[in-house]
C-alpha cells in the first residue's frame, strides 16, 4: 500500500509532478498565478515534511506560519489552501497517496483580514474615463475601456478581439491572448456573440477610420501590428 513517491517531500512532488502537471492541463496566467503562490508562499515551508507524514495539523500550523510571516489576507491563503489541496488530490489520483486528502479540513486563521468590499464601476465613473481619454487623444485606451465595459470582456478577450470578429452588430469572442500566450476564452459562454450597444459601435467604428479603415487584425493594435 505504500509507494516509493509518497517518501518525496512535498515541495518535490509539487515540483516534479504538480506543476508539469498544471503546465499541461491549465491556460499560461493560471500557471504563473501558481508558480507565484507556489514560490513565495508554501515552497519555502514544505522541504522537509514527507508527503504521507503531512497531516491537518500541519496545514493549521503552515496557514498560521505564512499569515504571520507574510502578513497576507483571508484570500490569499484561501489560494494557498486550494493549492495545496490540488497538491494532495494529484498525489492520490497519481497513487502516491490512498490516505485522505489532509488538507480540505484545515483551518485558516480567524485573524487573517477578510477582503475589502469590491467596488462596482458605475456607468457614471466609465462615462467621465471615456471622455478624459476621448479629450486626451487616447484613442486606443478609450476603445479598451468600452470594449471591457459595454461588452463586458475580460482584458484578455478584448486584446484577442479583431476586426473580422465585428461584423457592426456583434462581437464574436474568439480568443483570449495574455502575454504572448494565444488561448481560447475563459468559459463556454465568454465565446457566445456578444450585443454591440450604439455608443460602443460609435466608438470602435471611430478608431477604425482612424487606424485606416482595417478589415482584419487586433482592433487594439500597436505599432507593430500586434495586440497591444
Amino acid at each position: 500500500k505504500i509507494r516509493p513517491e509518497s517518501t518525496l517531500s512535498v515541495e518535490e512532488f509539487a515540483e516534479r509532478s504538480w506543476l508539469p502537471w498544471a503546465r499541461e492541463n491549465c491556460k499560461p496566467s493560471t500557471v504563473a498565478e501558481y508558480e507565484t503562490l507556489w514560490k513565495t508562499y508554501l515552497a519555502p515551508y514544505l522541504r522537509e515534511i514527507r508527503l504521507r507524514d503531512f497531516r491537518t495539523v500541519d496545514a493549521a500550523n503552515l496557514f498560521a506560519l505564512i499569515h504571520r510571516n507574510h502578513k497576507i489576507g483571508r484570500t490569499t491563503l484561501q489560494h494557498c489552501k486550494s493549492r495545496l489541496s490540488g497538491i494532495f488530490t494529484l498525489a492520490r489520483n497519481q497513487g502516491a497517496l490512498d490516505t485522505p486528502n489532509p488538507i480540505q479540513g484545515a483551518a485558516i486563521p480567524k485573524k487573517a483580514a477578510a477582503p475589502a468590499p469590491t467596488h462596482t464601476t458605475t456607468l457614471e465613473e466609465v462615462l467621465a474615463i471615456l471622455e478624459f481619454l476621448r479629450k486626451d487623444g487616447e484613442w486606443k485606451a478609450h476603445a479598451a475601456v468600452a470594449l471591457m465595459f459595454f461588452a463586458g470582456l475580460r482584458p484578455g478577450e478584448a486584446r484577442g478581439i479583431r476586426w473580422e470578429h465585428f461584423d457592426g452588430k456583434r462581437l464574436y469572442v474568439r480568443q483570449s491572448i495574455w502575454h504572448t500566450f494565444t488561448t481560447d476564452p475563459k468559459t463556454l459562454d465568454a465565446a457566445s456573440p456578444v450585443p454591440i450597444i450604439e455608443t460602443l459601435n460609435e466608438i470602435l467604428n471611430h478608431l477604425r477610420e482612424r487606424d485606416g479603415s482595417p478589415s482584419t487584425g487586433p482592433i487594439l493594435r500597436g505599432p507593430s501590428g500586434k495586440p497591444l
